[in-house]
C-alpha cells in the first residue's frame, strides 16, 4: 500500500514537471491551493520542477528541511539520518 501511494504521489509530481503540461499544472495548482494563477506560476518554476526528479533523498537535503523547520518552531526532531529511508523506491505511473 505505501509502494502504490508512493507511485501515485510521484507520478503526479513527474506529470507537473513535464513542459508539455505546464499550462494544466499552473491551473491545477491554482485551483487547489487557492491561488492566484501568477503565483501558481512561481510555485511550479521555483519550487516543484526543482524537485527529486528520481525519488533520491541526499541526507544534506533533509538537514536543510529540518533546518527550515526549526526556524519556524518545530523542536523535538529527528537527527535527519533518522529522518528517512533509502527501501522504497518510487516508480512513476503512467
Amino acid at each position: 500500500m505505501l509502494q502504490k501511494t508512493l507511485n501515485a504521489l510521484f507520478g503526479g509530481l513527474l506529470f507537473l514537471q513535464n513542459p508539455a503540461h505546464r499550462t494544466e499544472a499552473i491551473k491545477m495548482i491554482a485551483e487547489i491551493d487557492e491561488i492566484p494563477p501568477n503565483i501558481a506560476e512561481a510555485e511550479l518554476d521555483n519550487n516543484i520542477v526543482k524537485l527529486s526528479k528520481s525519488g533520491e533523498i541526499q541526507t544534506d537535503w533533509m538537514s536543510r528541511a529540518l533546518d527550515m523547520g526549526r526556524l519556524i518552531g518545530m523542536t523535538d526532531l529527528a537527527p535527519a539520518e533518522e529522518s528517512y529511508i533509502t527501501s522504497f523506491k518510487p516508480v512513476p505511473t503512467a
